[in-house]
């Protein structure tokens, strides 16, 4: 397995033994490759693995020994201030002094993440630099297309002893029972630090791990009587706190590793919604981030139009040289109203007017770009067609080119008009009407809840198929509906578009056997006919999409089918490594074995890693009102949860403290603490 550690904007990718050697691990920073061979070999042999962890996710360790057993070699590592920090300590358990030659095997190839997975080629090629040489370092640079000088500075706590092309030597000696310890420290970025020296390794050490605990300590707190979900809960916080980055404007989450650890429009700004009952710092962060970067003018050739929210922020040589349209780029339909639901959404949790109006000039320019842009040909519903070459076919959640497809298998034809993103834009005018009432601007909430009624009307005659008793996957470019049945229209309960009658059909049919597989709800019924379990869209279990789902099932009181979702996902997360529930993974039904995972889904990931916190927050059927003071509840406990105490949560500032327990057939409410803030159970019946 490999092993991965990230810290900020750096992260790193091993093998099991330390080593960089295959196609895609390195350490990465500003999605360009600085380390693309990190090999150790003692006496010219590869160390015997014995064991690892990176669980921890900001420090790894690797117990390694020779093929006689006489020498235990412990590989540390880290990120510290944008350096990968290693101590390798080599004891001698043989009764003889051990002669050594330490050869490390080190290279940079400088590729931008792009051309590490196989999307693209550089067209223009950069030079390769000679190696800088000095007695404990060695650093190698490239001077790219875009006339950028990258370097990659390798330093050692002891002088090399020599040097034969990309191998670098040392000789050790070591008596019986001695210790060796070699400190290692590889700096990325366009320009680095002559005077940097080796810091104190367990110091640094000790400081991300204090910053660690000091993310737990300002978090939400859980305990449950269900092991595992306290385990998938803390397991979530800390890769929540992993992916955190910052771009300028606080922190947000990456979208995952290791192939999307920059912003993204739709994964960020859906994760700080999943997160704002554990710690509402990622939501602001990201609010600010997607605002900076709001596009600004009409560019087909990233898709760019004013008022719209990014899809996804790369840096880089192709990026630089417009190679790639991803600068950021904009190919995506959904972002914009998701950002207004995250800007609503705070504020219900913070009641921050300040925040809010700060950023309502941003709201605004997103609601004019659904209605000037998003929907292209009037007729009420937002739609996209790519403009960009090289930018993405599909341009909602489900990206991949053969997501959107007629239940015979043909592919959709654009412009297409998504299910899901049609309740995300009723979501967005519902609450920017509320918003505007809120700062006392009647008219315009008036005027926005005629038009989220309107469309919601539109939604139930264009996309509703009564032959199947359940709504379309989207329409196409000719308004035919896309008829597959697909998790998609489960969006909308969470958007609450739907009738209640059509919601509870929509209900029935997300946690029936055809989509339903046990372990999760699949992205697509098992009955059509490109369903594939093993398909990245058309089958798979997404664990973020059975969220929203789930937030949806509880905005409508299903708590029979709430209970049924939320047992499966907490099962399946038994049987991932860490107790972490991956990006995805396959839609094999449960009677077929355990949940299986996707070959290259990211882990962590951040919708993902946020899901546990969105299921508990459908688990209390908790609804949040900062601005008047309220928190109402109306809980569906899963078989194996009767105890939920929340301890340190933040609402509008205030510190709240409650328990909700089963007691026979009924759930009751203690609160243990509320500053200011009235907690109400909605409904005492049967959980």
């Amino acid at each position: 397995m490999h092993k991965v550690i990230k810290e900020d904007r750096v992260f790193v990718i091993t093998s099991e033994l330390g080593d960089i050697e295959e196609s895609t691990l390195g350490m990465f920073y500003q999605d360009t490759r600085y380390l693309s061979k990190y090999k150790l070999k003692i006496n010219g042999k590869k160390p015997v693995f014995l064991s690892a962890r990176a669980d921890e996710n900001y420090f790894k360790e690797i117990y390694l020994t020779d093929e006689k057993n006489e020498l235990i070699i412990i590989r540390k590592s880290y990120i510290y201030k944008n350096t990968f920090n290693e101590r390798i300590r080599i004891t001698n358990y043989s009764l003889n002094c051990a002669k050594l030659d330490l050869v490390f095997y080190i290279d940079a190839d400088f590729k931008h993440m792009f051309e590490v997975r196989g999307f693209a080629r550089r067209k223009r090629a950069g030079k390769r630099l000679a190696p800088t040489l000095e007695p404990n370092r060695i650093i190698l640079r490239h001077l790219g297309s875009d006339n950028v000088l990258r370097s990659t500075v390798i330093t050692f706590s002891r002088n090399i002893s020599s040097l034969e092309g990309n191998m670098v030597f040392f000789k050790v000696e070591i008596g019986p029972k001695e210790n060796f310890d070699l400190y290692v420290c590889i700096q990325p970025g366009e320009i680095y630090s002559k005077d940097f020296i080796l810091s104190d390794f367990e110091d640094n050490l000790d400081a991300i791990r204090k910053n660690y605990d000091l993310w737990f300590s300002n978090s939400t707190k859980v305990y449950t009587d269900s092991s595992q979900f306290n385990n998938l809960y803390r397991r979530s916080l800390a890769d929540l706190r992993m992916l955190l980055s910052d771009f300028g404007e606080g922190p947000i989450a990456v979208a995952g590793i290791p192939w999307f650890a920059v912003p993204f429009g739709r994964d960020s700004i859906i994760t700080g919604i999943q997160t704002l009952l554990a710690n509402t710092e990622i939501a602001r962060g990201t609010l600010r981030t997607m605002a900076r970067y709001q596009g600004q003018k009409e560019d087909p050739w990233n898709d760019e139009e004013p008022g719209k929210i990014m899809h996804e922020l790369r840096q880089g040589e192709l990026v630089n040289t417009k190679e790639v349209p991803f600068g950021p780029y904009y190919g995506t339909l959904d972002a914009t109203p998701l950002f207004i639901i995250l800007l609503s959404e705070y504020y219900n949790w913070t009641g921050d007017k300040k925040f809010l109006l700060e950023l309502l000039p941003a709201a605004e320019k997103a609601l004019e770009w659904m209605e000037q842009y998003g929907d292209k040909d009037g007729d009420c519903f937002l739609e996209y067609i790519r403009d960009a070459e090289g930018g993405l076919v599909n341009q909602g959640w489900k990206d991949s080119n053969d997501s959107v497809v007629f239940s015979d298998g043909r592919l959709a034809d654009p412009p297409i008009a998504l299910a899901e993103i049609q309740g995300y834009a009723y979501d967005a005018l519902m609450r920017m009407a509320r918003i505007y009432a809120e700062l006392g601007k009647e008219e315009k909430a008036d005027g926005l809840i005629k038009k989220a009624a309107n469309l919601k009307e539109k939604f139930h005659q264009m996309f509703w198929m009564e032959d199947k008793k359940y709504f379309a996957e989207a329409l196409d470019g000719k308004k035919r509906k896309v008829d597959s049945v697909t998790s998609n229209p489960g969006h909308c309960l969470w958007s609450g578009m739907l009738e209640y009658e059509k919601a509870l059909l929509v209900a029935d049919r997300l946690l029936s056997d055809e989509l339903f597989s046990g372990w999760g709800i699949r992205t697509m019924s098992s009955k059509e006919a490109a369903y594939n379990p093993a398909s990245y869209h058309n089958g798979s279990i997404w664990p973020h999409d059975n969220s929203l789902i789930a937030l949806g099932l509880a905005r409508y009181g299903f708590k029979k089918h709430l209970k049924k979702l939320l047992g499966g996902m907490i099962t399946a997360s038994k049987y991932f490594e860490h107790c972490r529930l991956p990006e995805l993974f396959c839609g094999f039904s449960r009677e077929d074995g355990g949940p299986v995972r996707y070959p290259v889904a990211c882990s962590p990931q951040a919708w993902a890693a946020a899901t546990p916190i969105a299921l508990l927050q459908a688990m209390l059927g908790m609804r949040v009102d900062a601005a008047r003071k309220c928190v109402v509840l109306n809980p569906a406990l899963p078989e194996d949860i009767s105890h939920i105490e929340i301890r340190e949560m933040l609402i509008g500032g205030e510190t709240v403290d409650f328990a909700v327990y089963r007691v026979g057939d009924s759930v009751r409410l203690q609160i243990l603490r509320s500053e200011g803030i009235n907690i109400i159970m909605k409904e005492r019946g049967k959980s």
